[in-house]
C-alpha cells in the first residue's frame, strides 16, 4: 500500500523503454553474442567435443547482457533481439569449428567462411539425414537455449496501485 505521492514517485523511478535503452541493449547483446560464439567455438576446438548444451550458456549470456544494457527494461522487442542474437551466435560458432576440423581447405579462408555461413544458419534443421535422433535432441537443446534468452528478457509488468484506505468501513 502506498500513498498517492509515493505511488507516483515509484512510477517515475521505473526504467523507461526508450530508444537509447534499446540501442544499449543491442550493443550489450551483440557483445555477449560474440563472446558466446567465441566461447562455444573455443570449447569445441580445444576439447574436441561439439556439444549443443553450450547454446544454453549463450542464451543466458545474451539475455543477461540485454537486461544490463537496457537498464532492466524488458519487453517483446528485447525478447526478439535476444533470441535472434542467441541463434546467430550459436549458428556462427559452427563455422570456425568446421574450418578447424576440415582436413584441407581447397579455398582460401575468406571463401570458406562465406560459403559456410549460410549452411551454419540452416544446419540445425538439415542435420537429420546423418543422425535423426541427434538432430531432434540438438533442436530441443537449441530451443531451450533460445527460451532462456526469451524468458530473461520477457516483460515483467509492475503495477502500482494506490492509495488505499488502511481500514475497512463498518457495514451499515
Amino acid at each position: 500500500m502506498a500513498c498517492a505521492g509515493c505511488a507516483e514517485k515509484m512510477r517515475g523511478e521505473l526504467a523507461k523503454n526508450t530508444h537509447a535503452a534499446y540501442v544499449r541493449a543491442i550493443v550489450f547483446g551483440v557483445g555477449a553474442a560474440i563472446l558466446g560464439m567465441i566461447l562455444y567455438a573455443t570449447f569445441a576446438i580445444v576439447t574436441g567435443i561439439v556439444i549443443g548444451y553450450a547454446s544454453l550458456a549463450v542464451g543466458w549470456l545474451v539475455g543477461k547482457a540485454i537486461l544490463k544494457g537496457s537498464g532492466g527494461v524488458t519487453g517483446r522487442r528485447y525478447q526478439i533481439t535476444a533470441v535472434a542474437l542467441t541463434y546467430i551466435a550459436v549458428a556462427l560458432a559452427r563455422v570456425p569449428i568446421w574450418i578447424h576440423y576440415a582436413p584441407r581447405l581447397h579455398v582460401d579462408i575468406f571463401t570458406a567462411v562465406i560459403r559456410l555461413i549460410p549452411i551454419a544458419f540452416v544446419f540445425p534443421f538439415i542435420r537429420f539425414a546423418d543422425n535423426p535422433f541427434g538432430g531432434v535432441i540438438g533442436l530441443v537443446i537449441l530451443f531451450v537455449g533460445l527460451s532462456i534468452a526469451w524468458r530473461l528478457t520477457a516483460a515483467a509488468p509492475m503495477e502500482i496501485f494506490g492509495p488505499f484506505e488502511d481500514s475497512r468501513q463498518p457495514a451499515r
